[in-house]
């Protein structure tokens, strides 16, 4: 990935962005508590941004 982000960004003025999109599903019965606390809290430490995710009821 680092040579990739090497090249693309080798030339004067060039910008890249790199996006990740994840998407879980749990079931019917959803992620425990303690799934969705931790989950959280490493989006906050990450600086992710609360209101790009979340998780549906």
């Amino acid at each position: 990935m680092d040579a990739l982000l090497v090249e693309l960004t080798r030339s004067p003025g060039s910008n890249v962005r790199v996006t990740l999109d994840l998407e879980g599903n749990a079931g019917e019965k959803g992620y425990p508590k303690d799934v969705v606390d931790i989950v959280k809290a490493n989006a906050r430490d990450l600086k992710i941004d609360g209101e790009s995710f979340g998780f549906e009821r």
